[in-house]
């Protein structure tokens, strides 16, 4: 849907290797105000996008954000 975002959150080793991330999902109004979505809409459909696209090699966002590499 138009207007369903996300904010992202991560953290890297020193070596900058992935150590955890997480999606905020957020809904812009008004003009682009970004406000909570607490339906987590932004971070599923990252996640379908990211299956589409990447397969297996793809990350994996769970309902509440969090991102999960590949293995």
């Amino acid at each position: 849907m138009l207007g369903d975002t996300v904010v992202l959150h991560v953290t890297f080793a020193a070596d900058g290797v992935f150590r955890a991330g997480r999606l905020a999902s957020v809904r812009l109004v008004e003009a682009g105000q970004p406000v909570p979505d607490p339906e987590g809409a932004g971070a599923d459909l990252v996640d379908d996008l990211s299956q589409e696209d990447l397969g297996s090699g793809a990350v994996t966002v769970s309902s509440d954000g969090r991102i999960v590499a590949p293995r």
